[in-house]
Protein backbone atom coordinates (compact mmCIF):
# COMPACT_ATOMS: atom_id res chain seq x y z
CA UNK A 1 0.00 0.00 0.00
CA UNK A 2 1.37 3.42 -0.97
CA UNK A 3 1.86 6.20 1.54
CA UNK A 4 -1.06 8.14 0.03
CA UNK A 5 -3.36 5.13 0.20
CA UNK A 6 -2.38 4.51 3.82
CA UNK A 7 -3.07 8.16 4.66
CA UNK A 8 -6.47 7.97 2.98
CA UNK A 9 -7.34 4.84 4.93
CA UNK A 10 -6.32 6.44 8.23
CA UNK A 11 -8.38 9.52 7.38
CA UNK A 12 -11.51 7.49 6.71
CA UNK A 13 -10.99 5.51 9.90
CA UNK A 14 -10.60 8.75 11.85
CA UNK A 15 -13.79 10.21 10.38
CA UNK A 16 -15.71 7.01 11.04
CA UNK A 17 -14.70 7.15 14.71
CA UNK A 18 -15.67 10.83 14.97
CA UNK A 19 -19.09 10.05 13.47
CA UNK A 20 -19.57 7.11 15.84
CA UNK A 21 -18.53 9.21 18.83
CA UNK A 22 -21.15 11.83 17.86
CA UNK A 23 -23.70 9.01 17.41
CA UNK A 24 -24.29 9.89 13.75
CA UNK A 25 -26.03 7.46 11.42
CA UNK A 26 -23.42 6.06 9.02
CA UNK A 27 -23.21 2.99 6.80
CA UNK A 28 -20.11 1.55 5.17
CA UNK A 29 -20.20 0.97 1.44
CA UNK A 30 -18.43 -2.29 2.09
CA UNK A 31 -18.99 -3.73 5.55
CA UNK A 32 -15.60 -5.43 5.54
CA UNK A 33 -13.48 -2.54 4.29
CA UNK A 34 -13.69 1.15 5.32
CA UNK A 35 -11.39 1.99 2.41
CA UNK A 36 -14.48 2.09 0.15
CA UNK A 37 -15.89 4.94 2.24
CA UNK A 38 -19.23 5.29 3.96
CA UNK A 39 -22.55 7.10 3.75
CA UNK A 40 -23.54 9.74 6.32
CA UNK A 41 -27.32 9.83 6.76
CA UNK A 42 -28.98 12.97 8.06
CA UNK A 43 -32.59 12.86 9.21
CA UNK A 44 -35.04 14.60 6.84
CA UNK A 45 -38.50 13.99 8.25
CA UNK A 46 -39.67 10.66 6.89
CA UNK A 47 -36.71 10.62 4.52
CA UNK A 48 -32.95 11.03 4.83
CA UNK A 49 -30.21 13.07 3.18
CA UNK A 50 -27.41 10.73 2.15
CA UNK A 51 -23.89 12.15 1.92
CA UNK A 52 -21.25 9.82 0.49
CA UNK A 53 -17.81 10.08 2.13
CA UNK A 54 -14.89 8.71 0.10
CA UNK A 55 -11.22 9.64 0.07
CA UNK A 56 -11.91 12.91 -1.77
CA UNK A 57 -14.73 14.06 0.49
CA UNK A 58 -12.84 13.02 3.63
CA UNK A 59 -10.17 15.62 2.93
CA UNK A 60 -12.76 18.42 3.07
CA UNK A 61 -14.28 17.62 6.46
CA UNK A 62 -13.02 19.34 9.64
CA UNK A 63 -11.38 16.79 11.94
CA UNK A 64 -12.70 17.96 15.30
CA UNK A 65 -15.45 16.89 17.66
CA UNK A 66 -17.14 20.31 17.56
CA UNK A 67 -18.03 19.95 13.86
CA UNK A 68 -19.51 16.49 14.37
CA UNK A 69 -21.44 17.56 17.46
CA UNK A 70 -22.88 20.38 15.34
CA UNK A 71 -23.85 17.95 12.58
CA UNK A 72 -25.55 15.77 15.18
CA UNK A 73 -28.05 18.57 15.85
CA UNK A 74 -28.84 19.16 12.17
CA UNK A 75 -31.66 17.75 10.05
CA UNK A 76 -32.08 18.11 6.30
CA UNK A 77 -34.99 18.67 3.94
CA UNK A 78 -35.56 16.38 0.99
CA UNK A 79 -37.83 19.02 -0.55
CA UNK A 80 -35.17 21.76 -0.66
CA UNK A 81 -31.40 22.01 -0.32
CA UNK A 82 -31.79 23.16 3.26
CA UNK A 83 -30.75 22.22 6.78
CA UNK A 84 -32.25 23.14 10.13
CA UNK A 85 -31.65 22.63 13.83
CA UNK A 86 -34.46 22.40 16.35
CA UNK A 87 -31.95 22.78 19.20
CA UNK A 88 -30.04 25.74 17.75
CA UNK A 89 -33.24 27.27 16.33
CA UNK A 90 -32.27 28.06 12.75
CA UNK A 91 -32.99 27.13 9.12
CA UNK A 92 -30.57 27.73 6.25
CA UNK A 93 -31.47 27.12 2.60
CA UNK A 94 -29.65 27.43 -0.70
CA UNK A 95 -31.07 29.77 -3.32
CA UNK A 96 -30.90 29.55 -7.10
CA UNK A 97 -31.12 32.03 -9.93
CA UNK A 98 -31.69 31.23 -13.59
CA UNK A 99 -28.49 30.98 -15.65
CA UNK A 100 -26.27 30.59 -12.58
CA UNK A 101 -24.75 27.37 -11.23
CA UNK A 102 -26.82 25.98 -8.39
CA UNK A 103 -26.43 28.09 -5.27
CA UNK A 104 -23.41 29.91 -6.74
CA UNK A 105 -21.89 32.60 -4.50
CA UNK A 106 -22.21 35.10 -7.36
CA UNK A 107 -26.00 35.08 -6.91
CA UNK A 108 -25.50 37.00 -3.69
CA UNK A 109 -22.21 38.77 -4.39
CA UNK A 110 -22.96 40.00 -7.91
CA UNK A 111 -26.74 40.08 -8.28
CA UNK A 112 -28.23 40.79 -4.85
CA UNK A 113 -25.67 42.45 -2.56
CA UNK A 114 -24.82 45.39 -4.89
CA UNK A 115 -28.52 46.28 -5.01
CA UNK A 116 -29.43 46.05 -1.33
CA UNK A 117 -26.18 46.37 0.61
CA UNK A 118 -23.72 48.59 -1.25
CA UNK A 119 -21.95 50.04 1.77
CA UNK A 120 -21.21 47.03 3.93
CA UNK A 121 -18.59 44.34 3.46
CA UNK A 122 -20.48 41.74 5.48
CA UNK A 123 -20.92 38.32 3.93
CA UNK A 124 -24.62 38.40 4.91
CA UNK A 125 -27.29 41.09 4.80
CA UNK A 126 -29.94 41.19 7.53
CA UNK A 127 -33.49 41.76 6.26
CA UNK A 128 -35.88 43.88 8.33
CA UNK A 129 -39.14 42.11 9.19
CA UNK A 130 -42.07 44.51 9.51
CA UNK A 131 -44.05 42.46 11.98
CA UNK A 132 -43.93 42.81 15.76
CA UNK A 133 -44.83 39.12 16.15
CA UNK A 134 -41.47 38.18 14.61
CA UNK A 135 -39.26 40.90 16.10
CA UNK A 136 -36.98 38.28 17.69
CA UNK A 137 -36.46 36.36 14.44
CA UNK A 138 -33.37 37.19 12.39
CA UNK A 139 -33.70 36.82 8.62
CA UNK A 140 -30.67 37.22 6.37
CA UNK A 141 -29.39 36.52 2.88
CA UNK A 142 -25.77 36.03 1.93
CA UNK A 143 -22.91 33.57 1.75
CA UNK A 144 -23.38 30.23 3.46
CA UNK A 145 -22.19 29.57 7.00
CA UNK A 146 -19.18 27.22 7.42
CA UNK A 147 -21.22 24.13 8.38
CA UNK A 148 -23.66 24.61 5.49
CA UNK A 149 -20.71 25.16 3.12
CA UNK A 150 -19.16 21.82 4.11
CA UNK A 151 -22.42 19.87 3.75
CA UNK A 152 -23.29 21.52 0.43
CA UNK A 153 -19.81 20.98 -0.99
CA UNK A 154 -19.94 17.29 -0.08
CA UNK A 155 -23.13 17.04 -2.17
CA UNK A 156 -21.65 19.05 -5.04
CA UNK A 157 -19.22 17.12 -7.28
CA UNK A 158 -18.47 20.26 -9.30
CA UNK A 159 -16.86 22.19 -6.43
CA UNK A 160 -14.68 19.46 -4.95
CA UNK A 161 -11.88 19.18 -3.85
CA UNK A 162 -12.21 22.41 -1.87
CA UNK A 163 -14.88 23.91 0.35
CA UNK A 164 -17.05 26.38 -1.50
CA UNK A 165 -19.40 29.14 -0.34
CA UNK A 166 -22.99 29.22 -1.58
CA UNK A 167 -25.77 31.80 -1.63
CA UNK A 168 -28.33 31.09 1.10
CA UNK A 169 -31.12 32.55 3.14
CA UNK A 170 -31.01 31.96 6.89
CA UNK A 171 -33.74 32.19 9.52
CA UNK A 172 -32.44 32.34 13.09
CA UNK A 173 -33.89 32.49 16.61
CA UNK A 174 -37.02 30.70 15.47
CA UNK A 175 -38.80 28.02 17.49
CA UNK A 176 -39.11 24.75 15.55
CA UNK A 177 -40.93 21.71 16.88
CA UNK A 178 -41.05 19.40 13.85
CA UNK A 179 -39.84 18.81 10.30
CA UNK A 180 -43.21 19.86 8.94
CA UNK A 181 -43.10 23.14 10.84
CA UNK A 182 -39.54 23.84 9.69
CA UNK A 183 -40.65 23.31 6.10
CA UNK A 184 -43.66 25.60 6.55
CA UNK A 185 -41.55 28.36 8.15
CA UNK A 186 -38.97 28.17 5.37
CA UNK A 187 -41.58 28.34 2.62
CA UNK A 188 -43.42 31.30 4.16
CA UNK A 189 -40.35 33.39 4.97
CA UNK A 190 -38.62 32.53 1.69
CA UNK A 191 -41.72 33.38 -0.34
CA UNK A 192 -42.04 36.83 1.23
CA UNK A 193 -38.33 37.50 0.77
CA UNK A 194 -38.31 36.29 -2.85
CA UNK A 195 -41.24 38.55 -3.74
CA UNK A 196 -39.67 41.61 -2.13
CA UNK A 197 -36.21 41.02 -3.60
CA UNK A 198 -37.64 40.68 -7.08
CA UNK A 199 -39.68 43.85 -6.63
CA UNK A 200 -36.71 45.91 -5.43
CA UNK A 201 -33.91 44.44 -7.54
CA UNK A 202 -35.43 42.73 -10.59
CA UNK A 203 -33.55 39.55 -9.66
CA UNK A 204 -35.61 36.33 -9.62
CA UNK A 205 -34.40 33.78 -7.10
CA UNK A 206 -35.96 30.58 -5.82
CA UNK A 207 -35.23 27.86 -3.29
CA UNK A 208 -32.85 25.18 -4.52
CA UNK A 209 -34.03 21.58 -4.42
CA UNK A 210 -32.03 18.50 -3.49
CA UNK A 211 -31.65 17.38 -7.09
CA UNK A 212 -28.30 16.84 -8.76
CA UNK A 213 -26.14 19.82 -9.61
CA UNK A 214 -26.63 20.18 -13.33
CA UNK A 215 -24.87 23.40 -14.23
CA UNK A 216 -21.23 24.44 -14.26
CA UNK A 217 -19.66 27.81 -14.96
CA UNK A 218 -19.41 26.89 -18.63
CA UNK A 219 -23.21 26.61 -18.76
CA UNK A 220 -23.71 30.33 -18.13
CA UNK A 221 -25.48 32.08 -20.99
CA UNK A 222 -23.79 35.04 -22.64
CA UNK A 223 -26.82 37.28 -22.46
CA UNK A 224 -26.74 39.10 -19.11
CA UNK A 225 -28.98 42.15 -19.64
CA UNK A 226 -32.49 41.12 -20.60
CA UNK A 227 -34.94 43.66 -21.89
CA UNK A 228 -37.51 43.23 -19.15
CA UNK A 229 -34.98 43.45 -16.30
CA UNK A 230 -32.48 46.08 -17.30
CA UNK A 231 -34.73 49.09 -16.66
CA UNK A 232 -35.92 48.09 -13.21
CA UNK A 233 -32.70 47.21 -11.38
CA UNK A 234 -31.83 49.85 -8.82
CA UNK A 235 -30.02 50.10 -5.55
CA UNK A 236 -31.74 50.05 -2.15
CA UNK A 237 -29.91 50.38 1.18
CA UNK A 238 -32.16 47.93 3.03
CA UNK A 239 -35.02 45.60 2.27
CA UNK A 240 -38.05 45.45 4.55
CA UNK A 241 -40.48 42.57 4.21
CA UNK A 242 -43.84 41.56 5.59
CA UNK A 243 -44.26 37.89 6.41
CA UNK A 244 -47.61 36.80 5.00
CA UNK A 245 -49.45 33.62 4.11
CA UNK A 246 -50.48 33.52 0.43
CA UNK A 247 -52.82 31.17 -1.38
CA UNK A 248 -50.76 28.57 -3.22
CA UNK A 249 -52.38 28.71 -6.68
CA UNK A 250 -51.98 32.45 -7.41
CA UNK A 251 -48.64 32.49 -5.63
CA UNK A 252 -47.30 29.71 -7.84
CA UNK A 253 -48.44 31.64 -10.93
CA UNK A 254 -46.68 34.78 -9.70
CA UNK A 255 -43.45 32.98 -8.82
CA UNK A 256 -43.46 31.18 -12.17
CA UNK A 257 -43.96 34.48 -13.99
CA UNK A 258 -40.77 35.87 -12.47
CA UNK A 259 -38.72 33.43 -14.57
CA UNK A 260 -40.43 34.21 -17.88
CA UNK A 261 -38.54 37.36 -18.89
CA UNK A 262 -37.83 35.95 -22.35
CA UNK A 263 -41.50 34.99 -22.94
CA UNK A 264 -43.40 38.30 -22.63
CA UNK A 265 -46.79 37.02 -23.80
CA UNK A 266 -46.76 34.09 -21.39
CA UNK A 267 -45.43 36.27 -18.59
CA UNK A 268 -48.19 38.86 -19.08
CA UNK A 269 -50.90 36.18 -19.04
CA UNK A 270 -49.60 34.52 -15.89
CA UNK A 271 -49.51 37.82 -14.01
CA UNK A 272 -53.05 38.50 -15.23
CA UNK A 273 -54.15 35.08 -14.02
CA UNK A 274 -52.97 36.00 -10.52
CA UNK A 275 -55.49 38.86 -10.57
CA UNK A 276 -58.13 36.77 -12.33
CA UNK A 277 -57.94 34.16 -9.56
CA UNK A 278 -59.36 36.70 -7.12
CA UNK A 279 -62.13 38.23 -9.26
CA UNK A 280 -64.89 35.92 -8.01
CA UNK A 281 -63.42 35.99 -4.51
CA UNK A 282 -63.75 39.76 -4.59
CA UNK A 283 -67.31 39.41 -5.90
CA UNK A 284 -68.17 37.17 -2.95
CA UNK A 285 -66.43 39.57 -0.58
CA UNK A 286 -68.37 42.51 -2.03
CA UNK A 287 -71.65 40.58 -1.76
CA UNK A 288 -70.93 39.89 1.91
CA UNK A 289 -70.15 43.58 2.49
CA UNK A 290 -73.45 44.69 0.94
CA UNK A 291 -75.32 42.09 2.99
CA UNK A 292 -73.71 43.14 6.28
CA UNK A 293 -74.33 46.84 5.62
CA UNK A 294 -77.99 46.18 4.85
CA UNK A 295 -79.04 43.75 7.57
CA UNK A 296 -77.34 45.59 10.43
CA UNK A 297 -79.99 48.34 10.21
CA UNK A 298 -83.06 47.77 12.36
CA UNK A 299 -85.35 48.98 9.59
CA UNK A 300 -84.56 45.77 7.73
CA UNK A 301 -86.57 43.85 10.37
CA UNK A 302 -89.23 46.52 10.91
CA UNK A 303 -92.06 44.04 10.44
CA UNK A 304 -92.58 40.48 9.31
CA UNK A 305 -94.80 41.73 6.51
CA UNK A 306 -91.95 43.55 4.76
CA UNK A 307 -89.09 41.20 5.77
CA UNK A 308 -89.59 38.94 2.74
CA UNK A 309 -89.68 41.97 0.50
CA UNK A 310 -86.48 43.33 2.06
CA UNK A 311 -84.73 39.98 1.58
CA UNK A 312 -85.79 39.89 -2.09
CA UNK A 313 -84.60 43.46 -2.59
CA UNK A 314 -81.28 42.62 -0.95
CA UNK A 315 -80.85 39.60 -3.20
CA UNK A 316 -81.62 41.71 -6.28
CA UNK A 317 -79.21 44.41 -5.13
CA UNK A 318 -76.40 41.88 -4.73
CA UNK A 319 -77.22 40.19 -8.03
CA UNK A 320 -77.30 43.50 -9.93
CA UNK A 321 -74.12 44.73 -8.26
CA UNK A 322 -72.02 41.59 -8.52
CA UNK A 323 -73.29 38.71 -10.62
CA UNK A 324 -74.30 40.98 -13.48
CA UNK A 325 -70.76 42.32 -13.84
CA UNK A 326 -68.50 41.48 -16.76
CA UNK A 327 -64.93 40.30 -16.19
CA UNK A 328 -63.72 43.80 -17.06
CA UNK A 329 -66.11 45.31 -14.50
CA UNK A 330 -64.93 42.90 -11.81
CA UNK A 331 -61.34 43.70 -12.73
CA UNK A 332 -62.00 47.41 -12.16
CA UNK A 333 -63.65 46.76 -8.80
CA UNK A 334 -60.90 44.39 -7.66
CA UNK A 335 -58.08 46.77 -8.57
CA UNK A 336 -59.92 49.68 -6.96
CA UNK A 337 -60.22 47.66 -3.76
CA UNK A 338 -56.59 46.50 -3.71
CA UNK A 339 -54.67 49.53 -5.01
CA UNK A 340 -55.10 53.14 -4.01
CA UNK A 341 -54.72 55.92 -6.56
CA UNK A 342 -51.60 57.40 -4.94
CA UNK A 343 -49.78 54.07 -5.10
CA UNK A 344 -50.63 53.77 -8.78
CA UNK A 345 -49.51 57.34 -9.48
CA UNK A 346 -46.20 56.62 -7.77
CA UNK A 347 -45.73 53.49 -9.88
CA UNK A 348 -45.97 55.52 -13.08
CA UNK A 349 -43.82 58.37 -11.75
CA UNK A 350 -40.97 56.44 -10.11
CA UNK A 351 -39.21 55.70 -13.43
CA UNK A 352 -38.79 58.37 -16.06
CA UNK A 353 -38.64 55.89 -18.97
CA UNK A 354 -41.82 54.19 -17.80
CA UNK A 355 -43.69 57.47 -17.50
CA UNK A 356 -42.47 58.57 -20.93
CA UNK A 357 -43.63 55.29 -22.48
CA UNK A 358 -47.19 55.56 -21.17
CA UNK A 359 -47.40 59.21 -22.22
CA UNK A 360 -46.20 58.58 -25.78
CA UNK A 361 -48.85 57.07 -28.06
CA UNK A 362 -46.39 56.08 -30.78
CA UNK A 363 -44.53 53.83 -28.34
CA UNK A 364 -47.54 51.65 -27.58
CA UNK A 365 -50.02 52.14 -30.43
CA UNK A 366 -49.33 48.60 -31.71
CA UNK A 367 -50.19 47.08 -28.32
CA UNK A 368 -53.64 48.50 -27.62
CA UNK A 369 -56.11 51.06 -28.92
CA UNK A 370 -57.20 51.86 -25.39
CA UNK A 371 -56.06 55.17 -23.95
CA UNK A 372 -53.10 55.34 -21.64
CA UNK A 373 -53.73 55.49 -17.88
CA UNK A 374 -51.73 58.73 -17.98
CA UNK A 375 -53.99 60.41 -20.55
CA UNK A 376 -55.81 63.54 -19.46
CA UNK A 377 -59.09 63.12 -17.58
CA UNK A 378 -60.90 60.06 -16.35
CA UNK A 379 -60.25 57.72 -13.45
CA UNK A 380 -56.67 56.42 -13.22
CA UNK A 381 -57.64 53.02 -11.84
CA UNK A 382 -60.45 52.46 -14.35
CA UNK A 383 -58.19 53.34 -17.29
CA UNK A 384 -55.51 51.02 -15.92
CA UNK A 385 -57.99 48.14 -15.63
CA UNK A 386 -59.35 48.73 -19.15
CA UNK A 387 -55.84 48.69 -20.63
CA UNK A 388 -54.79 45.55 -18.73
CA UNK A 389 -57.94 43.70 -19.80
CA UNK A 390 -57.70 44.82 -23.42
CA UNK A 391 -54.12 43.54 -23.76
CA UNK A 392 -55.16 40.28 -22.12
CA UNK A 393 -57.93 39.87 -24.72
CA UNK A 394 -55.55 40.53 -27.60
CA UNK A 395 -53.28 37.77 -26.32
CA UNK A 396 -56.05 35.25 -25.66
CA UNK A 397 -58.36 35.93 -28.63
CA UNK A 398 -56.53 35.13 -31.85
CA UNK A 399 -59.44 35.56 -34.33
CA UNK A 400 -59.24 38.90 -36.11
CA UNK A 401 -62.41 40.94 -36.56
CA UNK A 402 -62.29 42.97 -39.84
CA UNK A 403 -64.33 45.71 -38.16
CA UNK A 404 -61.97 45.89 -35.19
CA UNK A 405 -58.78 47.97 -35.40
CA UNK A 406 -57.08 45.80 -32.78
CA UNK A 407 -54.54 43.12 -33.67
CA UNK A 408 -53.96 40.04 -31.60
CA UNK A 409 -50.54 39.70 -29.96
CA UNK A 410 -48.53 36.60 -30.88
CA UNK A 411 -45.51 35.34 -28.88
CA UNK A 412 -42.89 36.18 -31.54
CA UNK A 413 -44.52 39.37 -32.82
CA UNK A 414 -43.20 42.92 -32.73
CA UNK A 415 -46.07 43.81 -30.39
CA UNK A 416 -44.94 41.17 -27.89
CA UNK A 417 -41.49 42.75 -27.71
CA UNK A 418 -43.11 46.07 -26.73
CA UNK A 419 -44.97 44.64 -23.74
CA UNK A 420 -42.17 45.33 -21.22
CA UNK A 421 -43.71 48.29 -19.41
CA UNK A 422 -47.21 46.83 -19.53
CA UNK A 423 -45.80 43.67 -17.97
CA UNK A 424 -44.36 45.82 -15.19
CA UNK A 425 -47.83 47.32 -14.73
CA UNK A 426 -49.75 44.03 -14.59
CA UNK A 427 -47.04 42.60 -12.32
CA UNK A 428 -47.42 45.55 -9.94
CA UNK A 429 -51.20 45.08 -9.82
CA UNK A 430 -50.84 41.31 -9.35
CA UNK A 431 -48.50 41.86 -6.42
CA UNK A 432 -50.87 44.35 -4.77
CA UNK A 433 -53.79 41.93 -5.19
CA UNK A 434 -51.75 39.09 -3.71
CA UNK A 435 -50.87 41.27 -0.72
CA UNK A 436 -54.47 42.42 -0.27
CA UNK A 437 -55.83 38.89 -0.04
CA UNK A 438 -52.92 37.53 2.03
CA UNK A 439 -53.27 36.69 5.70
CA UNK A 440 -50.88 37.12 8.62
CA UNK A 441 -48.54 34.16 8.94
CA UNK A 442 -48.79 32.35 12.25
CA UNK A 443 -46.03 30.05 13.51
Amino acid sequence: MSTESADNLLLLQQLEKLCQRANLDIERRNQEDINHGFCLKLNAGNDSINIDITHNEAKLIPKDDIFFETIKKISGMSEFHAYYSIEDRYIEAMINCEDRPQGHDSIYKNLIKPRINNEEENSRTVININNDNYSMIKLSIGLSTPTFSVLATLKDPISQPQIKEYSTIRIEQVAISSHEQALEILEKFATSLILELNYYTGVSIYLSDQGPYSKSLSDLKAESNRYLIKNRIHSKPTVDIKICAYEKSPLSLYIYSLSEEEMPVSQYLHYYQVIEFYLLKFADQEALRIMKETIKHSSFYQSEQILDSNINNLFKKIKDKIRGQTEEDLLKLTIKDCVNTEELKLFFQEKEDRQKFFKTYDKWKDITIRESPLSEGGDLINKTAIRIYDIRCQIVHTKNDPTDRRKFILPLSTQAQKLGYDIELVKFIARKVLEHFSKPFEL
